[in-house]
């Protein structure tokens, strides 16, 4: 490239040929320009192996103590990998799909053993409004409402006996 300069330079004194010159100097420029990048990244990248080096053979050492650990069985094939993920999501799938009906019918039947004494106690109440003093709930549960029921029935009583 130098060689080539020294020979444009001889020419230099011919006006006409004076577009061309620097036209060829612009483009020399660029060149040399280019060959200084390219040498610069080489030197970086040339000091860049031994770090990579120190990093493969610590990924190395890695996959050395994880082997000794007992990990023999991990897979690193993708297809095996893609499987047990679809595997994973159907079973996570079922899981949600089995979880949520059980809630459903946990639901289902909790709200029927709270509604069916209310019932029945609003059917008691009924009864006495027409005026059967007699009668009673019956009592099945030991929580609120069958506090309920007690309290019902201890004032149907009081009405029983405050009509004789």
């Amino acid at each position: 490239m130098m060689k080539l300069l020294k020979e444009v330079s001889r020419v230099d004194y011919v006006l006409e040929h004076q577009p061309l010159i620097e036209e060829t100097r612009r483009a020399a420029d660029k060149y040399l320009t280019a060959i200084e990048k390219w040498i610069a990244n080489d030197n970086e990248l040339r000091n860049m192996l031994p770090e990579m080096e120190e990093t493969g053979l610590k990924v190395q050492e890695t996959v050395q103590a994880i082997q000794e650990a007992g990990w023999l069985g991990m897979d690193t094939n993708k297809e095996i990998a893609v499987i047990k993920t679809k595997r994973a999501i159907i079973t996570g799938t079922l899981v949600a799909v089995f979880t949520l009906i059980t809630g459903i019918l946990a639901a289902f039947f909790m709200a029927r053993g709270i509604a069916a004494p209310i019932k029945e106690l609003k059917q008691t109440t009924d009864r006495i409004a027409e005026g059967d003093l007699k009668h009673r709930v019956r009592i099945k549960a030991s929580d609120e409402i069958g506090e309920l029921a007690i309290s019902f029935n201890k004032m149907s009583e009081s009405l029983q006996n405050t009509g004789r």
